[in-house]
């Protein structure tokens, strides 16, 4: 029998005890696990640390804001005409998308204001916004109030308004 040296392994991804996820060595990790306070990482924290390591930092955060900026400016015509065009992956604007949740939309609505300034303010994304803004937001409060008028304001009598929801709506809505 001879002795042959053992094959290093990879460091194992844990969870810390302060919820920081991380790298131990494995023979380390039974007692980590059992008397460290560490543990496990869930399947949302793999996804997150992966998206991390492939679209995270600097670099990918100009990416995102610019997608995001083009994204604004296009009313996301460009995610279509990127994918579709075969220029970008879908799951790559996605995973900027979710690595940089402040770059991305902060670039969106750098791309809807360059859109509003590039025009003179009369572009389609600028005065579309605030009107369809508004009058959303007028549907919204009709509806409420015609459910308040209606009395349907109880759980119990919202589940019976299903045979008179569609008039209310429409009353609502002003049609």
């Amino acid at each position: 029998m001879t002795d042959q040296p053992a094959t290093p392994q990879a460091p194992m991804l844990v969870v810390d005890p302060t919820g920081n996820l991380g790298t131990i060595d494995p023979a380390e990790a039974p007692s980590a696990l059992s008397e460290g306070g560490f543990r496990m990482p869930t399947s949302e924290e793999l996804h997150a640390y992966h998206a991390d390591l492939k679209y995270g930092g600097g670099g990918n955060a100009l990416k995102a804001f610019g997608a995001g900026a083009l994204r604004g400016a296009s009313l996301g015509l460009s995610d279509y005409a990127l994918t579709h065009s075969g220029a970008v992956a879908p799951e790559t604007l996605a995973g900027l998308k979710e690595a940089h949740s402040v770059a991305s939309p902060v670039g969106e609505v750098g791309g809807v204001a360059l859109g509003a300034l590039a025009t003179g303010g009369a572009s389609a994304v600028g005065e579309g916004a605030v009107e369809g803004g508004a009058a959303a937001a007028g549907s919204l409060y009709r509806v409420g109030r015609a459910l308040r008028v209606s009395g349907a304001s109880s759980v119990g009598r919202i589940e019976g308004l299903s045979a008179d929801g569609p008039k209310l709506l429409r009353r609502a809505a002003g049609a």
